[in-house]
């Protein structure tokens, strides 16, 4: 029943019948199935996918909380590598065959760059950390807003496969 409240599905779909039920709360269903019994391996083919962000998060939670801290290995595949940054310990960059494998920080430390935004006529620009620092206190000796994003696991992605396009 806690998984079923966590999951959003408890109080007036506590009685409904899976055909009753939105796409979106039949996969929260799906996903509850598989973890409620507390098997040592969990297998998650594209869980969110067809997901609105609110369902998203909650299978989030279900898989970091009730899965994991119930002691099950999880393997999830995805096509939504921000999921996979967010929940996997491991990750697999796969097209055909594995491209890249590593924990996501290792992973996004295969890039040398960060990419410091400012509302300085919206400016985006990759540079390298020492660089970034140099144009980071430009920015602030001069009150511009700014952010600074590190690489993403689709922007390795996405490096590796322009790579073996060359």
């Amino acid at each position: 029943m806690r998984l079923l409240m966590l999951l959003g599905l408890g109080g007036d779909y506590r009685n409904s019948l899976i055909d009753e039920l939105s796409g979106g709360m039949k996969r929260l269903v799906l996903v509850a199935s598989a973890i409620a019994c507390g098997p040592r391996l969990i297998i998650l083919d594209e869980p969110t996918v067809g997901i609105d962000a609110q369902n998203r998060r909650r299978i989030w939670d279900v898989i970091r909380g009730g899965a994991r801290d119930g002691g099950s290995a999880v393997i999830l595949t995805t096509h939504y590598l921000h999921e996979a940054e967010e929940l996997s310990d491991r990750v697999y960059l796969m097209n055909r065959r594995i491209l890249m494998e590593g924990s996501p920080g290792e992973l996004r430390r295969k890039l040398p760059w960060v990419e410091v935004r400012s509302d300085d006529g919206d400016k985006s620009i990759r540079v390298t950390w020492d660089e970034a620092v140099n144009v980071i206190n430009d920015l602030v000796r001069r009150r511009v807003r700014f952010e600074v994003r590190e690489p993403s696991l689709e922007d390795v992605f996405m490096e590796v496969l322009n790579h073996e396009a060359e």
